[in-house]
């Protein structure tokens, strides 16, 4: 009796003390995922912390968003991001416990955004030549320490930058609005120097072999090893302000307001489907078989990528000229010298979020997405918001 009544017990005890921890489990795995998932747009954002409020200097270098000209992504899960405070150094900060991994000089003033793979970061700087010119640094950084692993001296150029394309092989930067220069990684030496007869609007890779390369008045398929011209589109319509290049199309905005799908077919111009807004089309992003089109009449528009059919439209309250993110289903969408923004449910038009800066300050840059945190570059610095639901939120 008594040996049977203790293994009773004991195996109530046993099952009691399973269950507490299958709770406590639940519940610390609950926590985790909402302290270190991306956040909901659709919930309210609270902002949680400031950073490089000082002195209106500060701008996100490379972050986690993966972008096609302005920021880069270092990792999916990463929650670092490189910034810099005045220009001219770089600080990479963990956003989970909001400490300097480290901070490094650049030499010079930085110029544009930064590229990252898996363990370097790419970074332009520049610098007074006696002559007034500038002379640019092209510097290979470890993203784990920030030490340098090459430099490179490039003279004789002028508005030099970085261009977002990610190789294994190659950086790109693009000298004014007709050259394009392939430097290697290893070493930052220039491979080649392409001459373009007409100024480059956008720029992408199509193959691990092939840049395409849209000019004013054409399109050119150029060769990544030696720089030489594979094929050519010439276009009927000239000077696009907007482009998204896609594998097997080509999708162009002009200032008349009218967005062309265009088939990529050889030498023929093929248009699948021609539309028109009530304004200049300042911005193009394709989504899923959708496209996003902002307009200078102050209007948004979701058509459909096969037929160019209007899904829905919504007008904002100012032209926007910094470039709308999309997360999942959401845009972010904002534009500088205001200080609202608006999110955007992509599925049907509705804004279902806003997010509100004080009085007298503005937006100044794209949003970034780095772990649970949305971050807004503002005229102030760098503002992180989380939803209330989020851990360490305070």
């Amino acid at each position: 009796m008594f040996i049977k009544k203790a293994f009773t017990n004991d195996f109530k005890c046993t099952v009691l003390f399973g269950w507490l921890l299958a709770l406590f489990l639940a519940n610390a795995i609950s926590l985790s995922i909402r302290a270190g998932g991306k956040p909901n747009f659709a919930e309210p954002f609270l902002k949680c912390r400031t950073f490089g409020v000082d002195n209106g200097l500060t701008r996100i270098i490379a972050s986690d968003n993966i972008s096609d000209n302005s920021t880069v992504n270092i990792s999916d899960n990463s929650t670092e991001i490189i910034l810099t405070t005045d220009g001219y150094s770089l600080i990479s900060l963990n956003t989970s416990v909001f400490k300097e991994s480290w901070k490094s000089q650049t030499g010079g003033r930085l110029e544009s955004f930064a590229l990252t793979d898996e363990n370097n970061l790419y970074v332009l700087s520049s610098y007074p030549a006696e002559d007034k010119t500038k002379i640019y640094n092209l510097t290979s950084a470890s993203l784990k320490t920030g030490l340098t692993i090459w430099q490179k001296k490039i003279q004789g150029f002028s508005n030099l930058k970085l261009n977002g394309i990610k190789n294994g092989e190659f950086l790109f930067l693009l000298a004014g609005d007709k050259h394009l220069l392939a430097a290697s990684k290893l070493n930052g030496q220039i491979i080649w120097d392409k001459h373009f007869p007409a100024p480059v609007t956008a720029l992408y890779q199509s193959t691990p072999e092939k840049i395409d390369a849209l000019l004013n008045d054409r399109l050119q398929t150029i060769s990544i090893l030696t720089g030489d011209v594979l094929e050519e589109l010439n276009l009927k319509k000239l000077s696009p302000t907007a482009a998204v290049i896609e594998t097997q199309s080509l999708l162009l905005g002009y200032e008349t307001g009218e967005t062309s799908k265009i088939a990529l077919n050889g030498k023929r111009e093929d248009v699948i489907w021609r539309i028109k807004a009530g304004g200049g089309i300042s911005g193009l992003l394709a989504y899923q078989n959708l496209v996003l089109v902002t307009s200078l009449d102050n209007f948004i528009y979701l058509y459909s990528g096969d037929s160019g059919k209007l899904r829905w439209k919504k007008r904002v309250a100012g032209r926007i000229n910094i470039k709308p993110q999309i997360f999942g289903d959401y845009a972010l969408v904002l534009n500088s010298g205001d200080n609202s923004a608006a999110v955007i449910d992509l599925r049907d038009g509705k804004v279902v979020n806003q997010i509100q800066l004080e009085d007298e300050n503005f937006f100044s840059g794209e949003p970034v997405l780095t772990g649970r945190y949305l971050v807004m570059q503002t005229s102030k610095g760098l503002y992180f918001y989380a939803n209330p639901s989020a851990a360490n939120c305070a």
